[in-house]
């Protein structure tokens, strides 16, 4: 792992906390930093291994604890189960693609829809998305947060307002 560790009392802008994730998947990937794209990971050639080892390099980094599950895993937990998550075929709920696009990851429509496969968000991820999350595990005005207390606390507020769109 490359540079030096940041500092919680230090927030970054987003485009700086982009370009080390940009880094750091260089690193991982055994690269140069200008070759890695705003593409989907999933066609830069990066497997789930690769995302392991990018976690852990910027855990370190930034010196937080980034998730260790998913927003489609969370919601599943939350809801004691996963009927209201995938519909009969396996593909994502409109309930789990506002969860999604609620998370701190920063998903959009763009990105994907309800009806969805699972592969095909994960396959979805950018560095973008992962830059996305840094910044709110780094606030220090939000106390010290692990990435699944962020991914449960983003899957509850969704629940809560797709209640509120219910009742």
């Amino acid at each position: 792992m490359k540079g030096t560790l940041i500092p919680m009392s230090n927030p970054l802008s987003y485009d700086e906390v982009h370009a080390i994730v940009r880094e750091e998947l260089a690193e991982v990937l055994g690269i140069e930093t200008d070759e890695v794209t705003t593409a989907p990971m999933s066609d830069q050639g990066v497997e789930s291994l690769d995302i392991v080892e990018l976690r852990r390099n910027l855990e370190s980094k930034f010196r937080v604890t980034f998730p260790r599950s998913n927003v489609l895993s969370a919601l599943a937990d939350e809801l004691g189960g996963k009927d209201r998550v995938y519909d009969a075929e396996g593909r994502i709920t409109k309930l789990a693609e506002s969860a999604l696009y609620q998370s701190a990851f920063g998903y959009t429509a763009a990105d994907f829809q309800a009806g969805a496969w699972p592969h095909e968000v994960s396959g979805a991820t950018t560095t973008a998305h992962w830059a996305s999350m840094a910044p709110r595990l780094l606030n220090p005005s939000a106390g010290q947060i692990t990435g699944d207390e962020l991914l449960v606390a983003d899957v509850r507020e969704a629940l809560t307002q797709a209640n509120s769109v219910v009742a």
